[in-house]
């Protein structure tokens, strides 16, 4: 008896740690990289002054929530192909939003 909960504790462990390899797998699958672009970009206008402290607010906000899906859809064991896909749009809009705000004419003072 002991020996049968032992071996089910130790399949439950490995699946686990399965889950957890594929999660991260494809969190290094280019995700990551885009979230620390966009990252360094916010800050980047932040320091050059080409980002208001309005328009950073509202960059790390929408930044935040990325994260924060991210973390959800992680903690599922995996990131599905619809999952990467939302994640990638999110990502695409988050660009475009800095872009469109450190080449707007609203400087820091």
């Amino acid at each position: 008896m002991k020996s049968a909960m032992l071996g089910v504790m130790l399949v439950v462990v490995m699946l686990g740690a399965a889950a957890f390899a594929y999660a991260e797998r494809d969190w290094h699958a280019g995700i990551h990289e885009r979230v620390v672009h966009a990252k360094e970009r916010i800050e980047r206008g932040i320091r050059d002054g080409s980002l208001t402290h309005h328009e950073a607010k509202r960059l790390h906000g929408e930044f935040d929530r990325i994260l924060g899906d991210i973390d959800r859809m992680k903690a599922e064991g995996r990131l599905t192909p619809h999952d990467k896909e939302r994640i990638h749009h999110a990502l695409d809009k988050l660009e475009g939003d800095i872009s469109k705000l450190k080449h707007n004419d609203e400087r820091r003072h």
